[in-house]
């Protein structure tokens, strides 16, 4: 799985600081709302006020659009990871 980070720091770069992490977790949108912005506005309420330096989230290597999507809303790819034994690979 390829992971994506999302920070207010750009000296983060995936090195552990120590300060606190959300991790953003299956943000699944129903196919007949893909494309309204919906994920953008539920992405957007799940972050708003929080606290934490940063954002983290996993995505499977074989979704560009996914990759590209968390590009645009400002996360950077730092890594690859597998979460599991079993795990497809995907992106950090």
């Amino acid at each position: 799985m390829r992971s994506a980070c999302r920070t207010q720091r750009t000296s983060w770069s995936g090195h552990e600081t120590g300060a606190p992490t959300f991790a953003l977790s299956e943000l699944m949108i129903v196919e007949k709302v893909r494309g309204t912005g919906a994920a953008h506005e539920i992405h957007g309420e799940l972050l708003r006020g929080r606290s934490e330096e940063r954002v983290t989230l996993l995505v499977e290597r074989d979704h560009p659009r996914v990759h590209a999507l968390y590009e645009a809303w400002g996360y950077q790819h730092f890594g690859e990871v597998l979460p599991f034994e079993d795990a497809p690979p995907t992106t950090r």
